[in-house]
């Protein structure tokens, strides 16, 4: 355990880590934002969760980018609420958090988990509140809300594994043979394969015929046991819109992503070759209206707040689809998203103030 001499009060908690497929992303972010946070002059408690789940207070000398994936090598803590006192446990006592930034990206990071406890320990946080997140986290769920108010997404069918013996329906199978019968029906080969559960491109595949249909089901369902598989679409961009709550709420973008081959976790992520950005839509500014109101209606629909990153796809036949939502984007060097608020003039310190300073 290391050397640590707690405060009694922190202007803000930073959590990261986590357990699921991005915890590496995630601990990039943390260390962009304690960096941040470090120049406003503000105090920081950095809460390391390790992939076992479990929680540590890091000492000031702890390396974000250590590996630390056992015990953490940090003091054993959890958010709380007690005696009417809220923040988190450290050797007995309670510190007290100004507001927690949970720059955690994915499954038990993004989908509304972490979000429950520390509404329930009465934190004040950034980000979506736990419906929002769950929402957000699963895109069939998505999806299907943007369905029910007119908003255009690819087609789709929901593989759900476990299911036995149960009958498909319009847009569900549950198991493997139903659900690519269902799609053969409903779709046309090529398709695309994503588990439904987890972000940034991770498990994702493109079958063009039933046997790399079966092998690509086969494999996503190990990683989510609801995987959906997509109509493929020729896509020409990849369109992403940057919200910022506020009095105002602001929405910036839509930044014009192309790239050689799939938009994958590498190329989203850590920076690549062969990955284009434009500014604006090369369709012009009537694309990036109609971006705009797409955007609003999805945020008000999925209760996002804070912050978020909205995605769409532009086919190469000029046609629009709704993508995904991802409800705390990644704030390492390849982030479009601080790269879209940057381009709008609202830099980083600018941007971690809001976000503090707004939290709920």
């Amino acid at each position: 355990m290391e050397a640590f001499t707690p405060l009694s009060f922190y202007d803000a908690a930073l959590i990261f880590g986590g357990v699921g497929s991005e915890r590496e992303i995630s601990k990039l972010s943390a260390k962009t934002i304690y960096g941040i946070l470090g120049g406003l002059g503000l105090s920081v408690l950095r809460v390391f969760i390790a992939h076992t789940g479990d929680m540590y207070i890091l000492g000031e000398d702890a390396d974000f980018l250590s590996g630390r994936d056992d015990t953490g090598g940090g003091i054993p803590t959890f958010p709380v609420r007690l005696s009417g006192r809220s923040g988190f446990l450290c050797m007995g006592d309670i510190i007290s958090v100004g507001c927690v930034i949970p720059a955690l990206h994915g499954d038990f990071g993004e989908d509304g988990r972490i979000a429950g406890l520390l509404g329930a320990a009465g934190l004040r946080f950034v980000g979506a509140d736990t419906l929002g997140g769950a929402i957000t986290q699963d895109k069939a769920v998505t999806k299907l809300i943007a369905m029910s108010e007119g908003i255009p997404t690819v087609p789709f069918v929901l593989y759900k594994s476990g299911g036995g013996d149960m009958p498909h329906g319009v847009r569900h199978a549950y198991s493997i043979d139903s659900a690519v019968t269902l799609a053969e029906q409903s779709l046309s080969y090529p398709v695309f394969v994503k588990p439904s559960g987890l972000g940034s491109s991770v498990g994702c595949a493109i079958a063009r015929n039933r046997g790399e249909l079966v092998s690509a089901l086969a494999a996503a369902s190990e990683l989510d046991s609801r995987v959906i598989i997509e109509k493929y679409i020729d896509v020409k961009e990849e369109l992403e819109v940057a919200f910022l709550d506020g009095e105002v709420p602001l929405f910036v973008g839509p930044a014009g992503i192309s790239t050689d081959g799939f938009y994958d976790f590498e190329k989203k992520y850590r920076g690549s070759a062969g990955v284009r950005v434009t500014p604006r839509s090369m369709a012009g500014d009537s694309l990036a209206a109609r971006c705009h109101d797409l955007a609003r209606r999805l945020v008000r629909l999925t209760e996002m707040r804070s912050l978020c990153r909205v995605d769409f796809l532009l086919s190469r036949d000029g046609s629009l689809y709704f993508n995904e939502i991802n409800s705390f984007p990644g704030f390492t060097d390849a982030s479009m998203y601080r790269e879209l608020m940057r381009r709008c003039g609202v830099g980083d310190r600018e941007l971690i103030s809001r976000l503090t300073g707004g939290a709920l």
